[in-house]
């Protein structure tokens, strides 16, 4: 009987170990990044490995077989280019690959890229022993470089030259070209904002410049930008020669009239000026009244009145010159 009992023991430990080994080989298993190696692949899947993209665009492929953390080098033309940290596992399961992680590559230079991925493991520094991914991603980038937009060019429509002289009184037409849309330029001369304008398209802005006082100036374009007003280049210098166009209208930016905006700021200056003057004369004679009024109330009450009118007509004056600048300068943009 015990003999019965040790085999009947026996027996069931082998068909219990013979169970585990079979479901061991037949149960599908997840297989690893560790036991796969990683790949390169276009995107979207199954397009051609050889992509074409303009300079300064960018390029993508797909980096398929990874695990979540490992460090991977990009290496472009046989060189490395850059690090790449993967943000999820990628595995094989049940020996369908999966989607992996899309890797963005901007290219400023044209020519043909080779795009190759070695597989760091959990480390940047590595010796890439044995770890290169499968396949490849290959890049044509060709075109120009697209413009900065820092880099407007000032013209004279008339003439090629930069330099050149006219007679006094008549009109330059300046050009500003490589432009952007909706972004500001204006001319100066000798340093002197004389006109401005809003960018319509991105082809080239046009400015009537009047000359009318004798004299040398630099007109040069400008684009105005948050990071600080940036000089476009090839300013044009201009000789003026005559008796000044008959006195009625001046240079713009040499101080007088001649242009708008130069008169609306002298304007504003004269009119404070002589603004406080009269306020000041009209606060003495009412000063004066109080003073001098000997009791009488009704003197006192006309001096009072003179006093308050004068220096509610200074407010009003100064008040009224800050709202020009506010919304002609701030609001508005004008080159007041």
């Amino acid at each position: 009987m015990e003999k019965i009992r040790k085999s009947l023991s026996f027996a069931c430990s082998v068909i219990f170990l013979l169970i585990l080994v079979i479901s061991t080989f037949t149960v599908p298993r997840t297989v690893i990044a560790e036991d796969v190696r990683c790949d390169v692949a276009p995107t979207p899947p199954g397009t051609n490995r050889t992509v074409e993209i303009k300079t300064g665009g960018t390029g993508t492929f797909l980096l398929n077989i990874i695990k979540e953390g490992n460090k991977y080098t990009i290496y472009q033309n046989g060189g490395p280019r850059e690090y790449y940290t993967a943000t999820g596992d990628n595995y094989f399961a049940e020996g369908a690959p999966q989607l992996g992680n899309i890797v963005s590559l901007k290219f400023s230079t044209p020519g043909e890229f080779v795009i190759q991925v070695y597989d760091d493991g959990g480390k940047v520094e590595n010796d890439h022993a044995d770890k290169l991914c499968t396949g490849s991603v290959t890049f044509k980038v060709s075109g120009t470089p697209p413009s900065p937009t820092d880099q407007c060019v000032t013209e004279y429509t008339k003439e090629a030259e930069s330099e050149f002289e006219i007679t006094s009184g008549e009109t330059v037409n300046v050009a500003v070209k490589n432009i952007v849309a909706s972004n500001i330029y204006y001319i100066k001369s000798n340093e002197v904002q004389v006109a401005q304008k809003t960018a319509t398209s991105q082809d080239t802005i046009y400015f009537d410049i009047p000359l009318n006082d004798p004299g040398k100036f630099e007109l040069s374009g400008w684009h105005k930008v948050q990071t600080g007003d940036t000089k476009c280049k090839f300013p044009l210098t201009v000789t003026v020669k005559g008796n000044g166009g008959g006195g009625s209208t001046s240079m713009p930016g040499s101080g007088a009239g001649g242009d708008p905006a130069a008169f609306a700021s002298k304007f504003a200056a004269i009119a404070i000026g002589i603004a406080g003057g009269v306020a000041f004369l009209l606060m003495i004679y009412g000063s004066f009244r109080l003073v001098f009024s000997n009791g009488d109330v009704e003197a006192v009450q006309q001096g009072r009145q003179v006093i308050v009118a004068a220096v509610t007509g200074l407010i009003v004056v100064i008040f009224s010159v800050f709202l020009l600048h506010l919304i002609g300068i701030s609001i508005l943009g004008l080159p007041i």
